[in-house]
């Protein structure tokens, strides 16, 4: 498992290339892995559907650049980021801008966010839990 400092230091080292490449696209995906991340945010519209909810504040966890924080914020969702790493942070708070999308960003740690509970009508992480030993916790606090 990678260190909250290895993560913070291999998004520095990637400040200038891969990171700031963007996996949400308004347009049609341009390769497979903004395809896989359009299916996921088709998937979560087709469950918010089917299970509507109070609001639309909706919390990524372990956001990195905000993939999917960008696709709610776009469908008019009131988005809070988290991750352990300011300098992601910073990429998704720029990549925001760039587009118009609001979000409020947050450092830290997604096991235990010290946010009240109830806050947020939809939490949701991709690629998070496979970086976290504790996932009983971790899913704990995503519940929560």
């Amino acid at each position: 498992m990678k260190s909250d400092k290895q993560f913070s230091d291999s998004w520095k080292q990637h400040a200038s290339g891969e990171s700031r490449y963007l996996h949400w696209t308004r347009e049609e995906p341009a390769n497979q892995v903004q395809l896989a991340f359009r299916s996921h945010w088709l998937l979560f519209q087709e469950l918010l559907e089917k299970h509507p909810t109070r609001g639309k504040k909706c919390i990524e966890l372990g956001a990195g650049r905000g993939t999917m924080s960008m696709y709610f914020a776009d469908a008019g969702w009131d988005c809070t980021l988290l991750d352990t790493s300011d300098d992601v942070l910073g990429i998704a708070k720029e990549a925001f801008e760039a587009h118009g999308l609001g979000g409020e960003m947050i450092v830290g740690d997604a096991t235990a966010t010290g946010l009240p509970g109830g806050q947020y009508d939809v939490c949701v992480s991709i690629g998070l839990l496979e970086h976290i030993e504790d996932l009983a916790g971790a899913l704990t606090e995503q519940v929560r």
